[in-house]
């Protein structure tokens, strides 16, 4: 009589080995990229928030003395460019850089610029605002851009 071994093969074995790998390779390399593209986001949002926050602020500024907000945004020249760094933004301009070039350091909580063009319109009741809102992720730049119009009220 003939006994029948019951355990498993070496082939067997690594066959499952090799199954349960691909399967955990396979999550971990899911996971990896749903966290890669959550944190994208969650950047993504922060920098509307940014964004917002910066045109709210220029909101209450040009509602609480349009001249003088004029004169402070625009003056003599047609477009001016300014970076904000600070957050949450300051009662006055004090936290606001005058720029002859282009807003580069990524200061806003370290990971965000945040760049404003103001420019005049035709009318001179109106003002052209730009905001941009940048970030680095790995060797990409990405930003999120938000334009409006500020006018008098009279």
């Amino acid at each position: 009589m003939k006994k029948k071994d019951s355990g498993f093969s070496m082939i067997e074995v690594l066959v499952f080995v090799s199954v349960v790998t691909i399967f955990f390779v396979a999550a971990a390399t899911v996971s990896s990229f749903s966290l890669r593209i959550a944190k994208s986001n969650e950047n993504k949002i922060l920098a509307t928030l940014y964004a917002e926050e910066l045109i709210e602020w220029l909101r209450g500024e040009k509602e609480a003395d349009w001249e003088q907000f004029k004169s402070d945004t625009v003056s003599t020249n047609p477009s001016v460019d300014y970076c904000f760094y600070e957050s949450p933004l300051e009662s006055s301009w004090s936290a606001t850089t005058k720029l002859a070039t282009a807003c580069t350091n990524f200061d806003l909580d370290n990971i965000f610029k945040r760049d404003m063009t103001v420019s005049r319109t035709s009318d001179e009741n109106q003002l052209d605002v730009a905001v941009t809102v940048s970030w680095r992720d790995g060797p990409n730049t990405f930003s999120v851009p938000v334009k409006t119009v500020l006018s008098r009220f009279e």
